[in-house]
């Protein structure tokens, strides 16, 4: 189940470090449906996981992953890209169903 680079770990540790005391670890959310049935994600700094929430243990860093997406991150990574873009999220699965219809990108 999903995969987090080193730098990517590195900068969460990071992160937490610097805000509330009170946050433990991240947690990964469904935001929205978005585009070809691939949900759209948020990432955020938490105290603790949500009922049902998924508990990823990565080098010491608490991820906890909505338990609505956990499948659909079994293949995923997240990679920290730099200051100006932040975090990424791929190897999601797209729908073929929809994609490929122009209507994503």
């Amino acid at each position: 189940m999903l995969d987090v680079t080193k730098i990517a770990v590195d900068q969460f540790k990071k992160i937490l470090t610097n805000v509330d005391s009170g946050q433990r670890g991240i947690r990964i959310f469904r935001v929205d449906d978005g585009c070809c049935g691939t949900p759209s994600l948020g990432i955020d700094a938490v105290e603790r996981p949500e009922v049902g929430d998924a508990i990823v243990d990565k080098d010491g860093l608490s991820i906890y992953v909505d338990g609505s997406v956990a499948d659909l991150l079994s293949t995923a990574v997240i990679d920290y890209t730099g200051e100006a873009k932040g975090f990424a999220i791929t190897g999601l699965p797209r729908s073929s169903s929809q994609c490929g219809t122009g209507a994503c990108g």
